[in-house]
């Protein structure tokens, strides 16, 4: 199939906005595909239209096991740096299909990034700022793919970077780091 071999180029040239393109044609002209239906939410997620992503898990609904819905729930959780919502929901997914592949390896992953940044807020709060800083930057690279969650990594990094500034006065977002100051 001639748009199969066109749009496997455009993935070959990491070409987002044309695989976008590619799928939106290809699903709204032919047969529901799961494979394509699936390739074009993950692709929404990874540009960031989580809305979009959201809304297209209503067509995805009517074509997947409740499990392969619940999965991708989670990864759309997983996305946008709420790692808690997609553990618990991997969870439920694994209580009813233990073997579901992607669920384990999501909530492995998700896994990872919590235990890393609980192990960097512990070193931050110990007052070891560098070791603070190399695991927040080993987080990072876990999952280079959730920019959202960067973005939660980044804004410890922000506080927890050396810098001339008194840290004791330092806005430190309790929600991002989950750091009480200490008052001087």
């Amino acid at each position: 199939m001639q748009f199969e071999k066109e749009y496997e180029e455009a993935v070959r040239q990491k070409d987002v906005e044309k695989q976008e393109q590619f799928l939106k044609v290809f699903l709204q002209h032919s047969q529901k595909s799961k494979r394509f239906l699936t390739e074009y939410f993950k692709l929404l997620i990874e540009r960031g239209k989580f809305s979009e992503a959201n809304s297209q898990l209503g067509v995805l609904k009517e074509i997947f096991s409740t499990p392969d819905v619940y999965y991708l729930k989670a990864y759309w959780f997983y996305m946008q740096g709420d790692i808690d919502s997609a553990m618990s929901l991997a969870k439920s997914v694994l209580e009813s299909d233990p073997d579901h592949k992607n669920c384990l390896t999501l909530l492995k992953l998700a896994r990872k990034l919590v235990v890393g940044k609980e192990e960097a807020n512990s070193l931050f709060k110990s007052g070891n700022y560098e070791e603070a800083i190399d695991k927040y930057t080993e987080c990072i690279a876990i999952d280079e793919s959730n920019k959202r969650f960067h973005a939660i990594i980044y804004t410890c990094l922000l506080y927890t970077s050396p810098s001339p500034r008194d840290l004791s006065t330092s806005r430190m977002p309790s929600s991002a780091c989950k750091k009480k100051k200490k008052k001087k």
